[in-house]
């Protein structure tokens, strides 16, 4: 036991240099090392309930609104970014316009 501003304290184990350290100044040459009871114990894991398919995109993104609450955008894939890039897509569009009145037929294209 040592006398800590007046309150006693119950020393388990120390290192070398406090031990001497306490032997030289308080006069303490009994050192036993005790089992620390105030250490707490690790709890047990929490078992995680398996995700279940809620019918809505893939089986991972259903797991992926289980583990995270915000869900995390997927990554860029930057080799297909950089093949397709300044690539255009041109469309092409050919209708015809067909009014009610018979004779009124007008046609356009586009090219």
């Amino acid at each position: 036991m040592v006398n800590i501003y007046g309150r006693p304290l119950k020393l388990i184990s120390c290192d070398e240099f406090t031990k001497n350290h306490f032997r030289e100044k308080f006069g303490i040459t009994e050192f036993a090392d005790l089992e620390n009871k105030a250490t707490p114990k690790k709890a047990p894991p929490i078992p995680r309930i398996g995700h279940v398919y809620t019918g809505f995109g893939t089986e991972e993104d259903s797991l992926g609104s289980i583990s995270n609450l915000i869900p995390k955008p997927p990554q860029k894939d930057f080799i297909k970014f950089m093949q397709h890039d300044r690539l255009v897509l041109f469309l092409y569009f050919n209708f015809n316009l067909y009014q009610s009145c018979p004779g009124a037929e007008i046609s356009a294209s586009f090219p």
